[in-house]
Parts: C-alpha cells; structure tokens; sequence
C-alpha cells in the first residue's frame, strides 16, 4: 500500500492501482490512482505489513482494501474499498498505525493542505464554468490554485503572462475567473474577493515561503524607491516618509549606504526585490536604521521591515535602531511639534517603557521636523559612529559638521538610560499600508 494525501486527506491504494508517480513541485511526488484521485508524498514506499490487521477484539481487515485514513478524536476512521467504514477505538489506535506504518509516513506541511494545491491537466483561467465547478469547492480553492498554476507556468521571456502587480495579477488570472465561476455575486462582493486574494498570495508568499512574488512574474516596480550602498551597502537606512525621503536619500548617499523609502510599513513584495539587489553585491547580516515618526507607529514600520528582511535571507541580528529621537530636537521644538499620543492605542505602553518617550511622557514626534537636511545627515553620522565607526574621512568633507547640541547627555539615549540597539518590539500594526 502506497500512502499519499489528496484533497480529503490520508488516502492510501495498492500499487497496482497506481497509474503515475511523477516529481512535482515542492520536492515531492505527484500519485495518480486508476479512479481518478491525485495526490501527493515524500515517499512512495510500502509501509503496511500485509496480510490481515486486527482493529478490535476478533476483528480484523485486510490491509489491501484500506482507501482512506482520518482521526477522530483520539480515534481513527477507516474506510475500505468497498465504501464500508471501521473506527478504531483509541485503545487500538497505537496497534493499528504500527501495523499500517503510519509513524514513519511524512505528512504534506499545512501550507500545501490548508487548501488543497495541486497540477491540473487543463488552463484554469480558461476552464469553462462547469469544470471549475467540480474542481473547485469555494473561492478560495479556486483563488489559491490560480496562483499556484501561475508560479507553475511563469517563464521570463513569455510574450504571454498574467498580471505583474499585485493588482494586475487580481484582474489577471483571479478576478475575471472568480466572475465567470459564479464566486462573486451578493454574498461575495468583487470587493471582498479581491481581499481574499490579497490574504492568499501573502499567505502562500510571505508566510508559507512556497515561492517569492518574482516566480510569479511580478515586475520589479520599486528600483526607483532603493539604492544599494557604495560603501557599506549591509548599512539600510529606512525612510518611513516619503516628505523626507529628499534628506534621507541625501544622507545615505554622502555616507555611501544603502536605502529605501517605503512609505509607511514595508510592502512584502519591494522588500524581496530590494534584497535581491542587494545580494549581487552582498550576502550576509545588515544594519538597519530606520529613519521615521518617534511614535509607536514609527517603531512597528522599522521593526517590520527587519522582519520583512529576515523572510527573504537577510537578517538583522541587532533589530532596528531608530534615528529620530528627542534629543536631536530643541525645547522650543518638542514645545510646539510633539504631540500627545493616543490613550486608547495598546501600543503606547510598551512603546513608551522601551523608548522612554519624551521627557518620560507619551508624547510623539514627527520625523518632519528634523529641519535643514544637514540635522538628517548629522543625526546619521552620530549614529553611525557608534554602532559603526566608519573610515569617513573622504566623505564630502561632512564630518566638519558638528552635530547639534543634545538635550540628553548620551546622543543615543532613548530617554530612559536604554540604547535602541536592544530594542525589538512586537507591537500590533495599525493604521499603516501593507501588502
């Protein structure tokens, strides 16, 4: 008996009943039966003793007529060639899966299961209504497999291929086959699908790692929102705000760093294509300083990007440092342009304990503030000189510069004692765009 899993879970037929084992996609085997069911395993091997297994007191099976296994609480459920069922009481549980070598089968992970993701024979987005009817129980089996023959057929130079954005990729396969299958109507709003499909592919993605937005065709749209560093191109200033990127890119440029503008929490998708350039000419962990609104806000955008990096090889051990701080403003400035943060926001909290806000109160500022740009570059190098000390003395001379004046003793205080360098923070996300 040679043991696989199809779309209703752990079935299982003699190998005279097996018509292909292919290699598929994700390093495992694609099993076709004589009846028609396609699944899939890691190995195709005979697991069962033969002969007749016994499941009860004085009762007993025969293991070539086993089709489909599945738990039930504790038990099992067996269901035999001929359609009949047999459960199999805990009790006799362990001797069963000895007998049925079920300890040494290697399950699919979930995210191959969750919905079921499988090779179909025939162009899904072109499949007539009835087809995708029988292939496809609801929305989001038809959304994820979509996506999955997608990355199948993909090839670089093809004259024809589907969407190359995220929301090219929505009307190109996924939204005109979801209208054509029926799945959006008055229950299921267009705009309630394209949201389930924009959960799918961030799923499959950025959470299961089944594959990246590149091997899906999706271009590289963000060249323009990144640099790699001259100089040290494993130091990325982060610049959270596109009203400053001018004063952001013009710091890591002098000081030959990497940088990308994001505008708010980091997008998946411009974060792979952002390490993808910077693998050609680095490999290895990198330095993040993120440069955006001293608030909570601020703080997830940086600590997300970090993890953003780490999806697609690049990690950061120390986490984010943060470049706007309160001792890089005046008192007349923090007087006018802070703000009193949010009461009801869950984050302020713990945002305030690590960060030490301002004067020890939850109070925020924007990073719009830090005014002429040489206060971006300054604030940079202080930085820079203390959790990287770099050989700058051929850098445009900025080091002539002296950094204003600190309200606080330590340039990198956080205004509680604490250096940024320790801070990772799990902050709930909210109110800032992601894909």
């Amino acid at each position: 008996m040679i043991f696989f899993e199809d779309q209703d879970g752990l079935c299982c037929s003699p190998r005279s009943e097996i018509t292909a084992i292919e290699p598929a996609f994700p390093e495992r085997l694609r099993v076709e039966t004589c009846d028609g069911k396609v699944g899939y395993c890691y190995e195709a091997i005979e697991l069962a003793q033969t002969g007749d297994c016994a499941y009860a007191a004085n009762r007993t099976f025969p293991t070539d007529q086993l089709r489909r296994v599945e738990s039930q609480k504790g038990s099992l459920l067996l269901t035999l060639a001929n359609g009949e069922t047999l459960k199999v009481t805990p009790r006799w549980v362990p001797d069963v899966r000895k007998f049925l070598g079920l300890d040494r089968y290697r399950p699919q992970p979930e995210s191959l299961t969750r919905v079921f993701l499988r090779e179909y024979p025939f162009e899904i987005v072109r499949a007539k209504v009835e087809v995708l009817h029988l292939h496809f129980r609801d929305t989001r089996a038809l959304v994820a497999n979509l996506i999955w023959q997608a990355r199948q057929q993909f090839r670089p130079h093809s004259q024809t291929r589907r969407g190359k954005s995220h929301r090219g990729f929505w009307y190109n396969p996924i939204h005109a086959t979801l209208e054509r299958a029926g799945f959006i109507n008055k229950e299921f709003s267009k705009e309630a699908a394209e949201a389930l499909y924009l959960r799918q592919v961030s799923q499959m993605v950025y959470h299961d790692r089944l594959f990246d937005y590149g091997d899906l065709g999706f271009d590289d749209e963000f060249a323009h929102h990144r640099e790699i560093g001259t100089r040290r191109p494993d130091i990325i200033l982060v610049i959270e705000k596109d009203c400053v990127s001018g004063a952001g890119i013009e710091a890591a440029r002098q000081l030959g760093l990497s940088w990308i503008t994001t505008g708010g929490i980091s997008r998946h998708v411009a974060v792979e294509f952002f390490c993808r350039s910077l693998h050609r000419v680095y490999q290895g962990p990198v330095i993040v300083i993120d440069f955006g609104d001293f608030d909570p806000g601020g703080w997830v955008a940086g600590h997300s990007f970090v993890n953003h990096l780490a999806r697609y090889g690049t990690p950061c051990p120390a986490g984010p440092y943060y470049l706007t701080r309160p001792e890089l403003y005046t008192e007349e400035e923090l007087e006018l342009f802070s703000r009193p943060l949010d009461s009801d926001d869950d984050r302020v909290a713990d945002w305030l304990l690590k960060s030490g806000g301002i004067d020890g109160k939850p109070r925020g500022i924007h990073c719009d503030w830090l005014q002429p740009p040489e206060r971006v570059v300054q604030a940079l190098q202080a930085i820079l000189q203390t959790i990287a000390p770099l050989d700058l003395t051929d850098a445009k001379g900025f080091l002539a510069a002296r950094p204003p004046a600190r309200r606080h003793g330590t340039r990198l205080s956080s205004g509680n004692g604490r250096k940024p360098a320790s801070i990772s923070l799990q902050f709930k996300t909210r109110s800032r765009k992601k894909s």
